[in-house]
């Protein structure tokens, strides 16, 4: 016998997101609900909360096999009965041990949820990603973490960039306004617009630390609120420009470097279904590439 907390909001209209968000071990759901505080965010966003229990002894998790994925499975399919929720925006939080079945859900649930958001959290052994797509990362964790080592997140986090192709170098910002203070490494220009970031909470123990410089919780929904597991963030326009001037601004004659999404679901196909998405892709880039060409001859002002 399973159980579930479901928070709805006053007014949830149709087709929105659903976070999941999973406790740690030997805790509860109220103990989550208490530390995570999702409801004033879903309240405010307009999205699903449901809160999971632990099912196997001392409030654990299975972490290496198939029942609790089975479980978050099954609790997806069932708010998409209940709730009509967006499947396409299913999101994957979690503390300490739930932060460790996040990490888990990455490589056996990559096409039913669309972003993960781990906190204080990560699997103990070295890092695989075995997804046919790109991960969508947000990882939240104390630097004096005394129960799940903080040092070994930088692992995780790096491979996962990694594994999206992202850019090696973070761009890396540092907040002190707050206690406590924190900083927020971001590595950016992920296939699909991916992006990983983590928060490291300068001193903080074990704890999902909603005060202090940034609000856990909020930076977690700022992040993956952005993604589907259609490719590229959502509401993105498709193309990207970017300046290859330090000031920002073209000159005639510079050469524009062009990031072009291709729309349309990021399935893990094999054989003539996936040569055929490919084509597509190709011959769109191949379209734009001769658009472009017509126009280049002018003069770029802005």
């Amino acid at each position: 016998n399973r159980q579930i907390y479901v928070h709805a909001p006053k007014g949830l209209t149709d087709n929105r997101p659903l976070l999941i968000s999973c406790h740690g071990m030997d805790q509860d759901i109220n103990y989550q609900r208490g530390m995570a505080q999702w409801e004033q965010v879903a309240d405010t966003a307009n999205f699903l909360v449901v809160y999971p229990g632990g099912g196997t002894g001392f409030s654990t998790w299975d972490i290496s096999g198939d029942k609790d994925a089975n479980f978050i499975s099954a609790i997806i399919d069932e708010m998409a009965k209940n709730y009509n929720i967006d499947k396409s925006r299913v999101y994957m939080s979690g503390f300490s041990m739930g932060g460790m079945l996040t990490y888990h859900l990455m490589n056996k649930l990559p096409n039913k949820i669309a972003a993960f958001a781990p906190v204080s959290g990560h699997l103990m052994g070295t890092p695989s990603y075995t997804a046919n797509r790109p991960l969508p990362l947000i990882h939240v964790h104390g630097t004096s973490d005394s129960v799940v080592n903080y040092e070994q997140s930088e692992n995780y986090v790096k491979d996962c960039a990694k594994h999206n192709k992202c850019n090696s170098n973070p761009v890396v910002t540092k907040y002190s306004n707050g206690n406590p203070s924190c900083t927020k490494e971001v590595w950016t220009d992920g296939e699909c617009e991916t992006e990983v970031v983590r928060i490291s909470f300068n001193g903080r123990d074990h704890e999902h630390n909603n005060s202090g410089a940034l609000h856990t919780s909020r930076e977690i929904w700022n992040f993956v609120k952005n993604y589907s597991l259609e490719c590229g963030k959502v509401g993105s326009s498709g193309v990207n420009f970017s300046s290859p001037s330090a000031s920002g601004k073209y000159s005639d004659g510079d050469i524009l470097p062009i990031t072009v999404k291709v729309g349309g679901k990021v399935l893990a196909m094999k054989g003539t279904a996936a040569q055929e998405e490919l084509d597509e892709a190709k011959n769109a880039i191949v379209k734009l590439g001769l658009q472009l060409e017509r126009i280049a001859h002018f003069p770029i002002e802005d």
